[in-house]
């Protein structure tokens, strides 16, 4: 009787640990099968990742490129992935792939350097293409380093069988590392330009063109008046599609009242050593027979309103021209500004800027800039060192006449540039480069731009359209001469001084040139575009020849005997160092590919 209940309490409490038991257990099965069925889901969603990985790299394989930013989604039984290609510069791509599956989430990503991103003949559009008896060759021994020798989209064909570079011997034939790629880069301004686009036009991802970096390195001028920085140069991208530079040049002002003692107005010469010495600024009433001597007043250039007045200078410094009327600098004439609507004349000049809407004729300049709405003139003998020759439109569709006079012509024999190296390449923007029969053409150390066919009004409707348009009327080309000695980035001593040469949607067109026609250094073709040879017997072209033909266009190349193309890595190098918005050259030493990077570089986040 003294242990009544005791059973019940030991039954309770027994039942209690069987049920913690049952429960905990329950708990643990429970769990066990959360955390499996989680386990699968994160397998499935990764599966899916690698799938979306793989599919990235098998697009890479096909076309030997990462091109444009892509994303593409695709589904695999119940899971699903995203994969998204990214351009990161100097020919590097990063690739992410998303897989989900249910609650899981799996990314894994990868970097990659595009084996095929440059080569030596780069095409884009649907290009068929027949490689003929001619030397093409990506192979530069000297610096170990080889690229592909023709890169197009459509068809290739040769006649003669491609090899590695191992067996070039400087013969005949199409080599490289891989010698012949059919393959599409998408927009090629992006594999050889530090940019997104060529003109933003159209193209709300471009948040830097090519366009940008001409207008802000060589489009401003922050010493010249109203107010620093000038722009002067604009190719207005956001309704300009055919990159057709503006030119916006500063006003004249009118002239100021001075004192009498600061007016010129008898005859004779004018010498600013040693007259009007307290003038800072000084009123032509009269024509003089000559202005000379230095002009630096109190630290400042001393201002000469000329109004209609013509005004030679003679061996004249450190001034500001305004003037309506006819000019002309004589003598080594240097350090000074002018602003002109009439027409300019220069003997001997350097250090000095001009802007001007009348036409400009020159012999000699060192360090000057010229920025015109009108022709410009290049006297037989002509040297031009160091400086930057810009012409452009006031309106848009003043492009739409083929006569305008917005060119730069050559009267006869002529250089641009030096042998020297520097930091100051010759910039020369004109819409057509115009040569004098039988003429020596020297283009060295520069970067050219030409415009001819940029016209708004004329018509897209071919695949020929600029080559048509330049066939039909030489004023349409972006440069022509006939029975010219053709050197472009060739010094007279067979040095390579190259040059970037941009041929915006234009043709440029050589007939009967004499001897052998060499252009050194990067030729680039925007939109349609062409080299147009006739009685040539000999080509020779090293660097890189680029046409960035559009996408929907129909390209047919045929080079055969005489044309010899050739992939140097020094002369790249110089045009590199010299603009700073040309990527360097990435070589191919080993045939790597992107699968063999990807080992090293994946990486798992969940």
């Amino acid at each position: 009787m003294n242990n009544r209940g005791f059973s019940l309490v030991t039954v309770l409490v027994l039942s209690l640990i069987i049920f913690i038991i049952g429960g905990t257990g329950a708990y643990v099965v429970m769990t066990n099968m959360k955390t499996t069925k989680a386990d699968v889901q994160y397998n499935l969603a990764d599966k899916a990742s690698n799938a979306g990985l793989l599919s990235a790299f098998d697009y890479i394989n096909r076309t030997g490129t990462g091109g444009s930013d892509r994303t593409e989604s695709a589904t695999i039984g119940n899971a699903e992935y995203s994969y998204r290609i990214m351009f990161g510069g100097k020919n590097i791509w990063f690739v992410s792939s998303e897989g989900a599956f249910a609650n899981s989430r799996v990314i894994r990503t990868s970097i990659f350097q595009g084996y095929y991103g440059v080569g030596l003949y780069t095409v884009r559009g649907r290009v068929n293409a027949n490689l003929g008896n001619a030397r093409l060759s990506g192979c530069d021994r000297e610096n170990n380093c080889f690229v592909p020798a023709f890169i197009a989209s459509g068809n290739i064909s040769t006649s003669v069988t491609p090899r590695y570079c191992s067996s070039d011997n400087g013969g005949t034939g199409v080599y490289g590392q891989e010698p012949v790629l059919n393959l599409n880069q998408g927009d090629l301004s992006r594999i050889f330009f530090k940019v997104k686009c060529f003109n933003k036009y159209g193209d709300n991802s471009c948040n830097q063109s090519l366009l940008d970096y001409l207008e802000y390195d060589y489009g401003r001028d922050p010493e010249v008046i109203p107010s620093p920085p000038h722009k002067f140069l604009n190719f207005q991208q956001n309704s300009n599609k055919y990159g057709i530079p503006l030119i916006n040049l500063p006003a004249i002002p009118s002239p100021p009242n001075v004192p009498s003692s600061c007016e010129f107005n008898t005859t004779g010469s004018i010498n600013l050593s040693t007259q009007y010495l307290s003038c800072n600024e000084i009123k032509l009433r009269r024509s003089p027979s000559s202005i000379s001597g230095d002009g630096i007043r109190s630290s400042s250039k001393i201002k000469i309103y000329a109004q209609s007045y013509a005004t030679t200078f003679s061996g004249a410094k450190n001034f500001i021209l305004y003037t309506n009327a006819n000019s002309t600098f004589d003598s080594n004439t240097n350090n000074f500004e002018v602003y002109t609507n009439s027409n300019t004349t220069l003997n001997s000049a350097s250090n000095f800027k001009i802007y001007t809407s009348g036409i400009t004729t020159l012999t000699n300049i060192d360090y000057a800039q010229i920025v015109s709405t009108n022709r410009i003139t290049v006297n037989a003998g002509a040297t031009i060192n160091n400086s930057r020759i810009i012409i452009g439109f006031t309106d848009i569709n003043e492009t739409n006449n083929v006569n305008t006079e917005k060119n730069l012509v050559f009267s006869g024999d002529f250089t641009i540039g030096n042998s020297t190296e520097d930091n100051n390449p010759n910039i020369i923007i004109a819409r057509s480069l115009r040569f004098a029969n039988n003429s020596t053409v020297r283009i060295l150390n520069s970067l050219i731009y030409v415009y001819a066919y940029a016209c708004p009004n004329c018509s897209r409707d071919t695949d020929t359209s600029s080559l048509a348009a330049c066939d039909s009327n030489s004023l349409w080309c972006g440069w022509y001469g006939y029975g010219i000695n053709l050197n472009i980035g060739r010094d007279s001593l067979g040095n390579p001084n190259p040059i970037l040469f941009i041929s915006n949607n234009t043709t440029v067109r050589t007939d009967s040139p004499s001897g052998t026609v060499y252009i050194w250094g990067v030729w680039y073709g925007e939109d349609i575009t062409y080299l147009r040879w006739s009685n040539v017997s000999n080509q020779d072209l090293r660097g890189f020849l680029i046409r960035n033909f559009p996408e929907n266009r129909s390209l047919n190349i045929n080079i055969s005997t005489g044309f010899n193309l050739s992939f140097s890595k020094s002369i790249i190098d110089k045009v590199s160092s010299r603009f700073r918005f040309f990527r360097e050259v990435e070589c191919v030493r080993d045939p790597l590919t992107p699968q063999a990077q990807m080992i090293q570089t994946r990486m798992v986040n969940y």
